[in-house]
């Protein structure tokens, strides 16, 4: 489910993060400042499944496929950092 920003906290910068998706694998990471919110993701080389979800849990961002990526999947995704 996606994080609402509350009122008490305030917009400090965006960010974006590079994950690769080995191929083999449905599942890749980035490390990303602590209470990072994704906004958007870019395929930027060969998208060979679909985008099942993209979660941010303490530090680590993480992109799962639908499916095994049959080559590597390599995405941007936005962030907003909030304080």
């Amino acid at each position: 489910m996606a994080e609402m920003l509350s009122a008490k906290q305030s917009v400090r910068t965006f960010t974006q993060a590079t994950v690769t998706v080995t191929a083999g694998a449905a599942t890749g990471t980035a490390t990303v400042p602590s209470g990072s919110i994704p906004i958007g993701i870019v395929p930027v080389s060969n998208q060979d499944q679909f985008v099942d979800s993209v979660l941010v849990a303490s530090t680590t961002l993480t992109v799962t496929l639908a499916a095994n990526a049959t080559a590597n999947n390599v995405f941007v995704v936005t962030l907003i950092e909030a304080a």
